[in-house]
Order: C-alpha cells, then sequence, then structure tokens
C-alpha cells in the first residue's frame, strides 16, 4: 500500500512579500505556480518528501497577476524537458508569455478599456486543439491570438467588444469554461450565458427559461459535467439550473442543443458562488457565503406493470397510465402528488404503492375514470418494497425487506406472514414480483426465489451470485419474469486500489432449470441502467389446450423476452466527428435460452433527450419522455410506444399471428431460418418478409433472402441478388441483399470484411454519399479514384452545381474534355475562354483553338494553337492558305516533327523531291525520305538516310547501293543492318581493307569460319596481333589465341581471360587440359604483372601455391589475407604470415593478429615463438617497455615448447628481464635492494642479451639524480662513456647538464659517440 503525506509547504522569504492570489500547477504536475497582488510570479518544482524548489521569480509591473493557463507541449517545436511554458495576466490587462527561464518571459499584448484606460483581465483561456489563446477584459474586450512561434511572434486572430454588461456594472466574477473542443462558454453576471464555437467564428446565447427564476436574478457561477453531459448554473438567488446538451446530428452548435431540466431546478436561498461536479459520481457541490451542500444525481423510477405506465415526476410527483394503447402519439400522465418523498414506489392495475424508508403510501386508481385516491399509510423502515400482482378477485399483498426478513402485509400495512432469509444469505436489499414470482437479493449477493401464487408462500430456490467458488459482483437490481424461471440481474464491482464504485458492462441471467448463470457484454464504453422482462399474457383468453392445439409451445416462450436500456459511458471530447455516431442511450432486447444463454434480439438508440425505457410488453416497448410547453415553461412527461422489430405492421394482430410472430423472432434470433420461415409462411404481411430478409444479412442465408424479397414484391431487388451470384464473395453478394434493404451500415461492413472496397466504392455512390465515395478510393480503392471523382462530377452537373463539378473533373483529370463539353451543351462559350484562360492548359488551348476553326475562325484558332503549341495545326492551317514560307518558319522555329511530316507531304504533292527530302528528313521520318531519294535517283544522299532507318530499310538500301558499284557506302549499311558476313565479303571482293579493319570487332561465332580465318590472316599479315588474337577468340581456338599472346607479348585483358576460360571443356570432361591451359593464361598474366588476374587462373587451375607466389607478388596485404582465410591450407597460412611479418605489424595491431592467427592455424610454433621473440625485442629496442617484453618472450617460449625447441637462451634472458622488471619495481618501496640489484645487473656477464646495460645505468642515474647524490651520477656517466655506451638514447641532456654543472665539471664533447653513430650510419 502506498502512503500519502500531507506537509507544510512555507515559500522562500526572498519570493512573495504580499498576498498570495492565484496557484496553478501546470498539467503534468511538474511545475507550481503562485501569484501574489504585487504583481510577482513565482516558478517551483516539486522534489521528493513535498520539497519545492524556487525556479524562478517574475516581476512584471506592480499589479496583482489573476489570471494563468499553460500552452500545451505539443504545440511547440522545442523540447524543454517537464518545464511548461504559460500564459499570465492581471489588474494592469496585459498578457505575458513565460516558461523557467524568466529572460524568456515577453510581453504579447495589453487589453485597454474602450476610452483607452486600465482594465483587468477577466478571462484567460487556451484553446488547445489550434493552439490559440483568448482574453477578455472587465470591459468585455476581447482579443483572440496564435503563438507565439519560435520567433517570438505571434498572429492575431480576430479582436473585438462582447455585446455584454462590464464586469463593473455587474459585479460579478467572469467565468469561462470549454462545453467541447472549440466550444466555448462564458458567464457575467446576467441572466443568460454566452457559447463561443471557435472553430466557425459563430455565438449564441442560452437564456435562463425556468418561471420559477425571478426575471432580474442573475448567474454567478457555472460547471459542466463532460460524462453527463449536464450544465448547471448557480444565481445570486441561490438557484441552482440545469441544462442537459443534446448533441446534433447536424455538427453545428446552437441553444437548441440544451434542454432545461425544469423539474431539476433546486433552490438554496443563499447566492451560490461555486459549483463543482464529481469526477466519478454523480455529486455536485453547491458553496453559498454561509454553506455548502451536496446535491445528489438519483435516477426517477419507472415501471410498466399489468398495462399501467408508472413514471416519477419529482421528489413527491409521480405520474401513472391505466389502460394505455401503443398508439403513434404520446399520452400524458395523470399526476399523483405524494405525501412522502419517493424512494421507491410500485405499481399494479389497482394500487400504487409509494414509501419513503420511514413511511409508506397507498393510492386506488381508477381505470375507467384515471382518478386516483389515497388509501392508506403506515410506518415502516422496509428500504425496499413491492406490491404483489393483480389478480381478479384476489387481495393484494404487499412484500417489505426489512432487516433479516420479508413482511408480508395488506394495503393497510398490517403484517399477515414473515418470509424467513437465512442468516447466511444476508439480509433482502433488493425486491420484484412478477405474477405469483417474488425474488430478492441479499447483502450478500445471494438470489431467493418464493412461489407466491397461495398464501403459503412457498420457498422455490436460494442461490449465490458466484461462477464456481468465485464472487462476480455485488448486485444492485433484480428483475423475476412472468414463469419465475428466469431472473436478470445488474451488478457493480470496485478496484482493488481505490475502492470505487465500478459498473459492471454486462447483463447477467440467472436460469432456474440450468441451475447456472449467463451474461451478456455491452463493451467497454455501454453499461447496462435498467432492464425489464416482458409482461404480456399472449395467452389470454385461451386455455392450454387451445394453445397446444394451435401448435405452439407457448410456456416455453412466454416471458422470455428481456429489454435492457444502456448508456454511453466514453469520453466525448476525443471523437471530433465521430462524437455524432455515438449514441448516448440505446435499448437491447434478448431472447433468454436454457441452451444458448443470452441471443441478442435487437439493438436500437434512444434519440429523444431525456426519454427512459419504461417496460416491454409485447408487441411494444414503452419510454418516458420530457416534453416542455413553451408558452408556460413547464415540463410534462409523455409515454411513447416503438413497436419490436419483428411486430412492425403486425401490431393489432390475433392470437395465432402473434404466437407465429414470436416463434418467427426467437428463431430468427437464433438464426434458424428455416424454422422462422416454418413459422410464417402462411402470413401474407411483407413487413414479416423483410424482417426475416433483415436476418438473413446477419445469417448470410442468400436463398432465403431471394424469396424474401419475391414475397415482399419485390422484383428489382430479388434480379439485383440473382446478379450478384456472380461475385465469387459471400460477403459481397449478401450485400446486394442488405442494399435492396436499405441496410447500408451492413452492406459497408460486409464489403469491408471480404476486401471489396470497389463494390462498396460503387454503394456509396449510388446512396450519394460521395465523401465516403472518395475516402475509400483514397485509402482502399486507388485504381478507381479518378473515376469516383469523375461520377461524382456527372452527378454535380446533373444537380447544377457546376463549380464542384469542375473541381471534380480536375480531381478526375478529365476536365480537359468534360469542361468544355460542359460549357458546350450549356452554350456558354464565354465562361469556357474563361476557364481556358485561367487553367493555362495546352490541351484546353487546343479544344478552343479547334472551336474557332470549326467556326471558321482562323485566325483565333491559330492564336490558341500558337498557345497550345499544337504546330502541326498551325502547319495545316498555314498550307490551306497557301502561306508555305510561314508554314515553312512555324517548322523551323518550333522543331515539330508532326508539323515537319506534314508540310513534307504538301512539298511530295507538289513535286519538290529535295525539300520534301529534307522536312522528312527533320521529322525523323527517314523511310519516306530513303523512299523519295531512290524513286528521285538521288542516290548520294542515300547513304546518311538509310543509316538512320530500320535495319530491313538498310539492307534493302545496301544491296540497292552494291548494284549501282557503290561499294563503300554498301558495306556500312550492310555492316550496320547486321549482315555482316556480306560487308565481309565485300570487302575482299573489292579490296577495302580500311573497312574491313573497321567491322572486324562486330564478328561472332555465327560467321563463316572459313571466313573468319580469311580475316585472321589479313590480321596477321599486318602485324594486328591483337585484333587477330580477338578473331582467334571469337572463332573459338583458344590454343592458336594464347600462342599469339606468347608470341606477340599481347595484354591478356580480364574479359579475353574470362572468355577464353569459357571456351574451355569442363572439369568434369577434361580436367588436365583445362588445367593446363588455365595455366597458361595466368602465366602469361604474371610475365604481364598482372598478379591478380594469374591469382585467379592458378586457382581455378587448383595452383594454390603458385597462386600465393602470385598474390604475393603484387603486394596487396588485404587480398593475402583474404585469399589465405579462403584457401584453409597450411603452407599458405605460413606464407601469408611470413609475408606479413615483413609489413609494418608493429604498428598497426590488425596485422599482428592475423600473424598469430595464421601460425596459430598452421600449428607453426616455432615461427610462432621467434615471431613473439621479435615482438619482445621491439617493444625493448623502440619503446624501452620491459613488461611486455617480458610477456612477450613468455609467450615466445609456450610456442617453442610446444614445437620441442631449446629454450635454454631464452629462459637466461627471461631470468635477466624478470631481475630488472623487479629492480624498477623497487625504486619507491626498498631503494636499497634497487640499487644492489642493478649493480649486480651491471656486473652480469652478457647482460645485453636481454636487457640493454644503457637502460641499467639510466635507471640509476635517474634515482640518484632524484636523491640530489650528482656525485653518484657523475661516476655512473663516466661508466657508461667507458663502456662506449651512447648517453643520447637514455638520459636526458638537461639532465647531464645539470649533473656536470653542480660537479663543476665542464660538459666534454662526445666525440666517440658521434664516431660511434657514423659508424653504425654506414
Amino acid at each position: 500500500m502506498g502512503e500519502t503525506v500531507f506537509s507544510n509547504f512555507r515559500e522562500n522569504n526572498l519570493a512573495h512579500k504580499g498576498s498570495i492570489c492565484l496557484l496553478a500547477w501546470s498539467p503534468c504536475g511538474s511545475r507550481l505556480l503562485s501569484t501574489d497582488k504585487n504583481g510577482l510570479l513565482a516558478v517551483w518544482k516539486p522534489e521528493e518528501r513535498g520539497i519545492f524548489v524556487q525556479q524562478s521569480i517574475i516581476q512584471k509591473g506592480q499589479s496583482a497577476v489573476t489570471h494563468i493557463t499553460f500552452r500545451s507541449k505539443k504545440s511547440m517545436k522545442s523540447d524543454d524537458g517537464d518545464a511548461p511554458t504559460y500564459y499570465f495576466a492581471g489588474e494592469d490587462g496585459i498578457v505575458y508569455y513565460g516558461s523557467d527561464d524568466k529572460t524568456k518571459v515577453q510581453e504579447l499584448f495589453r487589453l485597454e478599456s474602450p476610452d483607452g484606460g486600465t482594465s483587468g483581465i477577466a478571462a484567460l483561456v487556451y484553446y488547445e486543439e489550434a493552439d490559440e489563446l483568448i482574453a477578455i477584459n472587465e470591459h468585455m474586450m476581447m482579443k483572440r491570438i496564435s503563438g507565439p512561434d519560435d520567433s517570438g511572434q505571434i498572429k492575431e486572430i480576430s479582436s473585438g467588444k462582447i455585446a455584454a454588461k462590464s464586469l463593473h456594472e455587474t459585479n460579478v466574477m467572469m467565468r469561462a469554461i470549454w462545453i467541447s473542443s472549440g466550444l466555448l462558454m462564458t458567464s457575467s453576471g446576467e441572466n443568460l450565458l454566452r457559447f463561443w464555437k471557435l472553430s466557425e467564428d459563430e455565438n449564441y446565447v442560452l437564456r435562463v427559461s425556468d418561471p420559477k427564476v425571478p426575471p432580474d436574478d442573475k448567474i454567478h457561477s457555472v460547471a459542466y459535467s463532460e460524462k453527463r453531459r449536464i450544465l448547471c448554473a448557480g444565481t445570486s438567488k441561490g438557484y441552482v439550473l440545469f441544462w442537459s446538451h443534446n448533441i446534433s446530428s447536424s455538427q453545428s452548435s446552437s441553444a437548441d442543443d440544451w434542454y432545461p431540466m425544469l423539474r431539476a431546478t433546486v433552490k438554496l436561498g443563499m447566492t451560490v458562488i461555486d459549483l463543482q461536479w464529481a469526477k466519478h459520481h454523480g455529486f455536485l457541490s453547491a458553496s453559498t457565503d454561509k454553506s455548502v451542500h451536496i446535491l445528489v444525481e438519483n435516477e426517477l423510477q419507472r415501471k410498466v406493470r399489468d398495462q399501467v405506465a408508472m413514471v416519477q415526476i419529482s421528489n413527491k410527483h409521480l405520474g401513472f397510465l391505466p389502460n394505455f394503447w401503443a398508439g403513434n402519439s404520446p399520452l400524458k400522465l395523470t399526476e399523483v402528488e405524494c405525501g412522502v418523498p419517493i424512494k421507491g414506489c410500485d405499481i399494479t392495475k389497482s394500487n400504487i404503492l409509494v414509501w419513503s424508508g420511514r413511511k409508506a403510501e397507498v393510492y386506488e386508481i381508477n381505470s375507467l375514470t384515471n382518478h386516483h385516491t389515497f388509501t392508506s399509510s403506515f410506518n415502516t423502515n422496509a428500504t425496499t418494497m413491492v406490491i404483489g400482482s393483480y389478480f381478479p378477485n384476489e387481495p393484494l399483498y404487499i412484500y417489505m425487506a426489512n432487516d433479516s426478513e420479508i413482511e408480508v402485509a395488506n394495503l393497510e400495512g398490517t403484517i399477515t406472514k414473515r418470509l424467513p432469509v437465512e442468516e447466511v444469505e444476508g439480509e433482502p436489499v433488493y425486491l420484484d414480483c412478477h405474477g405469483t414470482w417474488l425474488v430478492a437479493s441479499t447483502s450478500k449477493n445471494y438470489i431467493h426465489i418464493w412461489d407466491v401464487s397461495t398464501t403459503k408462500r412457498k420457498s422455490v430456490l436460494s442461490r449465490k451470485f458466484e461462477e464456481g467458488d468465485v464472487p462476480i459482483a455485488d448486485i444492485v437490481s433484480v428483475k423475476i419474469n412472468s414463469m419465475g424461471s428466469k431472473v436478470s440481474i445488474l451488478a457493480r464491482g470496485s478496484s482493488d486500489a481505490s475502492k470505487a464504485e465500478i459498473v459492471d458492462t454486462k447483463i447477467w441471467v440467472f436460469d432456474v432449470v440450468s441451475d447456472s448463470f449467463y451474461s451478456y457484454e455491452f463493451g467497454p464504453d455501454y453499461y447496462p441502467v435498467n432492464h425489464f422482462w416482458d409482461t404480456a399474457d399472449i395467452t389470454e383468453g385461451k386455455k392450454e389446450n387451445e394453445i397446444e392445439k394451435e401448435g405452439f409451445k407457448a410456456r416455453e416462450k412466454a416471458g422470455n423476452l428481456l429489454g435492457c436500456e444502456i448508456k454511453y459511458r466514453g469520453e466525448m471530447k476525443d471523437f471530433g466527428a465521430e462524437i455524432f455516431k455515438i449514441n448516448r442511450a440505446e435499448v437491447v432486447t434478448f431472447f433468454a435460452t436454457t441452451e444458448k444463454g443470452l441471443l441478442l434480439q435487437d439493438r436500437f438508440p434512444i434519440t429523444s433527450e431525456g426519454s427512459v425505457l419504461l417496460g416491454l410488453q409485447i408487441p411494444h416497448l414503452f419510454l418516458s419522455a420530457p416534453k416542455s410547453d413553451e408558452a408556460t415553461g413547464n415540463s410534462t412527461i409523455q409515454i411513447q410506444s416503438k413497436v419490436l422489430r419483428d411486430f412492425v405492421g403486425m401490431e393489432l394482430v390475433n392470437f395465432q399471428t402473434r404466437w407465429a410472430l414470436l416463434e418467427f423472432s426467437y428463431n430468427l434470433t437464433l438464426g434458424n431460418m428455416d424454422e422462422a420461415y416454418k413459422a410464417v409462411k402462411l402470413i401474407k404481411g411483407p413487413n414479416v418478409w423483410k424482417n426475416m430478409a433483415h436476418m438473413c444479412v446477419k445469417t448470410s442465408r442468400l436463398d432465403v433472402a431471394e424469396v424474401c424479397l419475391s414475397n415482399m414484391g419485390d422484383a428489382k431487388g430479388a434480379r439485383a441478388v440473382r446478379l450478384a451470384r456472380q461475385e465469387k464473395e459471400r460477403e459481397a453478394q449478401i450485400a446486394m441483399v442488405a442494399i435492396q434493404l436499405g441496410l447500408i451500415e451492413d452492406a459497408e461492413r460486409l464489403y469491408v470484411s471480404c476486401g471489396r472496397y470497389d463494390l462498396l466504392n460503387k454503394m456509396y455512390q449510388a446512396c450519394g454519399l460521395w465523401e465516403k465515395a472518395v475516402e475509400t478510393a483514397q485509402k482502399k480503392d486507388r485504381i478507381n479514384l479518378k473515376g469516383t471523382y469523375y461520377a461524382w462530377g456527372r452527378y454535380l452537373e446533373n444537380v447544377g452545381d457546376h463549380k464542384a463539378a469542375i473541381a471534380c473533373y480536375e480531381k478526375a483529370d478529365a476536365h480537359r474534355t468534360e469542361v468544355p463539353r460542359m460549357f458546350y451543351e450549356m452554350k456558354d462559350i464565354s465562361s469556357c475562354e474563361e476557364y481556358v484562360r485561367k487553367a493555362n492548359d495546352k490541351v484546353l488551348f487546343g479544344w478552343m483553338a479547334k472551336y474557332f476553326e470549326s467556326k471558321q475562325k482562323l485566325d483565333v484558332a491559330l492564336n490558341y494553337y500558337k498557345q497550345a503549341e499544337d504546330f502541326m495545326s498551325i502547319v495545316r492551317i498555314r498550307c490551306f492558305q497557301r502561306n508555305f514560307e510561314a508554314a515553312e518558319e512555324v517548322v523551323n522555329e518550333s522543331g515539330s516533327g508532326p508539323a515537319a511530316y506534314y508540310l513534307a507531304s504538301q512539298y511530295e504533292a507538289m513535286e519538290k523531291p529535295k525539300d520534301a527530302i529534307r522536312l522528312f528528313s527533320k521529322s525523323g521520318r527517314y523511310n519516306h525520305a530513303v523512299r523519295l531519294a531512290r524513286e528521285n535517283g538521288l542516290d548520294k544522299e542515300l547513304l546518311p538516310l538509310a543509316i538512320r532507318c530500320n535495319k530491313r530499310v538498310m539492307l534493302e538500301c545496301a544491296k540497292y547501293l552494291e548494284e549501282r558499284q557503290m561499294y563503300e557506302q554498301a558495306v556500312v549499311l550492310y555492316k550496320n543492318g547486321g549482315n555482316s558476313s556480306r560487308a565481309l565479303q565485300i570487302c575482299f571482293d573489292a579490296k577495302l581493307f580500311d573497312s574491313l579493319r573497321a567491322i572486324s570487332d562486330d564478328l561472332g561465332s555465327d560467321t563463316d569460319p572459313d571466313l573468319l580465318q580469311k580475316v585472321g590472316d589479313f590480321f596477321m599479315s599486318h602485324s594486328q596481333y591483337d585484333k587477330a588474337v580477338q578473331l582467334f577468340v571469337t572463332c573459338k581456338q583458344p590454343k592458336h589465341a594464347l600462342e599469339l599472346c606468347e608470341k606477340y607479348k599481347v595484354e591478356m585483358t580480364e574479359t579475353m581471360a574470362e572468355k577464353i576460360t569459357e571456351l574451355l571443356p569442363e572439369k568434369e570432361a577434361d580436367a588436365e587440359l583445362r588445367n593446363s591451359m588455365l595455366k597458361r593464361i595466368a602465366d602469361i598474366c604474371v610475365q604481364q604483372q598482372n598478379y591478380h588476374l594469374a591469382t585467379k587462373k592458378y586457382t581455378q587451375a587448383g595452383m594454390k601455391d603458385k597462386a600465393m607466389d602470385a598474390l604475393l607478388k603484387s603486394g596487396d596485404t588485404e587480398k593475402i589475407i583474404f585469399f589465405a582465410g579462403v584457401l584453409r591450407s597450411k603452407e599458405i597460412y605460413i606464407r601469408a604470415a611470413n609475408y606479413l611479418q615483413t609489413q609494418n605489424w608493429h604498428t598497426e595491431p590488425e596485422i599482428m593478429k592475423k600473424i598469430i592467427e595464421f601460425y596459430n592455424k598452421a600449428k607453426a610454433y616455432k615461427q610462432l615463438g621467434m615471431f613473439y621473440d621479435s615482438c619482445s625485442q621491439v617493444e625493448i629496442d623502440e619503446y624501452r617497455d620491459y613488461e611486455k617484453a617480458l610477456d612477450a618472450l613468455k609467450e615466445s617460449k609456450k610456442y617453442l615448447v610446444k614445437a620441442d625447441e631449446d629454450c635454454t637462451m631464452l629462459d637466461r634472458r627471461i631470468q635477466l628481464i624478470e631481475v630488472f622488471v623487479r629492480a624498477k619495481s623497487l625504486v619507491k618501496d626498498d631503494p636499497n635492494e634497487f640499487v644492489q640489484t642493478c649493480y649486480q645487473l651491471l656486473e652480469t656477464p652478457k647482460l645485453d642479451v636481454a636487457v640493454q646495460v644503457g637502460d641499467v645505468f639510466a635507471l640509476l642515474i635517474e634515482f640518484f639524480f632524484s636523491e640530489q647524490d650528482f656525485q653518484q651520477c657523475y661516476q655512473l656517466i663516466e661508466k657508461m662513456r667507458q663502456r662506449r655506451i651512447l648517453l643520447g638514447p637514455y638520459l636526458d641532456q638537461s639532465m647531464v647538464d645539470t649533473i656536470y654543472r653542480k660537479m663543476n665539471i665542464h660538459v666534454p664533447a662526445d666525440n666517440d659517440e658521434v664516431d660511434e653513430e657514423i659508424d653504425s650510419d654506414m
């Protein structure tokens, strides 16, 4: 369990000095803002354990800050974590925008009085959906702005003065609250409320219409419950008024959407200064100057029983209507004023029972005159009571739940009997009596049923409301059916965390026969509020044998029809336009069956605001609806009826037909179409068949649907259904039935389920739902999107909305033809010209040009053709005018092929072949140019024309030129025409050697071998060996080609190598020949230093060693590593590692890793050991890192041991380095041991095989230098000189200079060192 801690918060002494005016939490709770009368605003951030940290202090002016509203973070691009931004304003009329950073606080605007004076802000509200701010001052000046944006700029949406009294006149604080998205309500001390529809820039007022409220009364406070959609207002004279918000389907808000709840008006006697709705419960708090009142929302009692309707009207009033009939007109109730507050009431055919929890009253009613008479009253503490059912000549009894028993009393209140309830069951809480059956639910959720048909009143059963051993929920209402076989239950649960009441979204039924509970789930957004069993006795006046004779099982069906009223409890504000599809209240009817539980029979909305379900009596449902009298302002309640779906048009039928309809409805609900058909096959009423057809849509019975449509006389619908059988999806076939029946929503659901969005689109079009059709096409049926817009355009054109039709034609991309056609049919050419000019479309310009050309207005047509860039039509008109110069000018300027072709045709007709050939060429119609050149003997112009034609024309022209001995031109055309063999033959015959070289590259394997040999000999004779090699490869003579490469050193390219490889036999056929040829290719590549290609061919030949040799010669380290990894050969690994050791491996860790990896894979432990030895020496020589060198030597020894090598010398080196490393570690801990060890090392023979002597000297000198023992330093340096050890690599020169200076000795020139360096360099 969590712990709630309350702590006192004292703000910083440096913050507020004046009285606190306002505290405001940010929406996410991350900041608390406080303001005072001196104009100071402080921002606080809550931390753990109730500590508040001051974020900033903002001082803007000296007037009190009275209003703060926060801006939504999703409206801003920047993200400042949990720091909110906000607007604030006060008595100086200036509106500011601020955040945690006080340097970014900016003044947005100032609202002044009409005369330019100061006027304080009265209301400051933020419109989140549009990211806008609305500010109103005390003089009713209003300004609406958006922003600020990232640059700090705001945009003014509107400003002006509200037509209302200023707050200085009314002396009442202004209130402004949001009703829904974009709908703002304000109150400023008048007797009306003002509403602002910001999204549509509209407004309206809602006036107080309750006659009980004095005309001079003023509204002081307001509150709106979005969950209940109830608006309440408190007045200066102590009245609390209520309005119910009925959202209209037109999606436009007006005063007609508000229904005054006149009977709910409450008078408190003092000015109501504040109203607040409880979030989850039906409580309203009303604050006055001296008290707080809690107003509780109570559900009014209502009931239909024994053909009498009863409705509670107010706290002490109820109305009844006996012997009412179910007509189309609503019926008015007879009112009864009771002497006690009504906590509960019940009714029979002859009496009314009312109780308050302390007293009960009984009234007698006259069914003929509608009069009522007070009969008796008696005191009782019973909280739940029912009156027994009326039976002629039988006394009536009252059943009262009192403590742990049910008291049975007569109408005078005299107790005649007590029905005990066992202690384990708890106390009786809820009662219901129907016919001869009484049911009670107890405090421990038991259901107890009694048979009260006799004076003995026998207990039938007691059952706990649980599944298995698990309780279901707490019972809040029980009703029993007329046969005593089923009990309906409403329940509620509770949250384990908050213990708050949770309404159960199910209706439960206890079946006496099967001794089990079953339920129906209404979904998360709806919950049941009332339930009634059918009270009609359709067997009235019939004997049992007559009922059985009719062939109906009357007692099986009687009383099993259950009606339930459900309400919507979801949030309304997030649905947008979808809110108008939500039914606030609905009625659901079920058949309760032992075998299949609750079966949904029908579901429909309660459309009238304030209407509630009264009861169920076959064939009607009854509802009570309030009605206001506009003249008097009073409200009355009337009874309305609705015929059950399967009885529409058959309300007044005989017993047999009514039973047939009930049997039909029952089987229809079960989905048993065959039995339903049998029940009504003799009934002629079309409504029965229509209902059955409706059910066919739900059960997908297409065969029965056709019969139903036929019996309905709907021949057109039956034909449409037969045609729908051609669709392969069964859902699509059933959807056509739904369309014929007007079930558009069902058809929509079916088409969506089978994915036939094309048919759904067509249905929307047929229904005139064009917006939905377009939306479907855009999202799911893109292929028909343009067609949909086109159809919509045709529809709009037919209804005369030409502007909208044009828009649709444009979206359908059909405006270039349809819009001109539409204007032409309207004979409105001027509008068409205007549209064409605005559209600036070439196709439309062309249409206008053709129109004016048809009217012989050639100049106008030429202008439009020019704008359409239709140069061919311009040339056509110019030729018609015989103005060929202008026509040729158009062709030259435009470069239009069609225009040039048309003019060329004209020149051909005029026998001007050269001009025609020129223009045919310009238009790209070279075949026509060739034809004219041959016809007119223009052979010299034939080649450039024919070369641009297709191959057929080129070969024809080649043959033509060959016949005329124009061999060079013929060879060119034969070659380009694809007949290279003929071109070669002509070259040899005519000795055209230049042409032969040009066409040799295009020779293929399909060329005559003798001809190819002849060409090859030609190239050999002219020393063009590369051409000859290519030709022999083409001739599939790889040996000859390789011989030429070897002999004449022709470059072996990768393309040539691959072509030769393709000519070699497969490995399975002749592996030896293939490998030898591949080796020859590789050898040639090595000679030409093309090592990569050589590697590839050696590998293909299976010669891995040679491949590696070639790759090593290339020096491509990356490929060598890759190649070694691919071949996975021991020798290759060793060779690759040996090669890598020649690289700069000590500065490239990846190469070092590969060396170690390859030696390991090859198990070449000796080489790997030697490599580690080299690594050790590098660490000593280059970095003087003996620790790493020691590690490397140990690794070297590990692998040399594996290789069975002698490690004696290696052990000696390891030992010496370990001594040196140990000595280095003793410098700080044991200096004496350190010095002794170093001197011992210097005396060690052959120390330099492992440790550089200079490093030992350097270590000692550095130590003595740090100890300021310059004498020792000097002696050691001199010993280094005696041993001819260079000082530079080991000692810092400045340190050497310091030592000599301290010893007062001149630093000698190191000639020996120079000599040694020279020798070393040489």
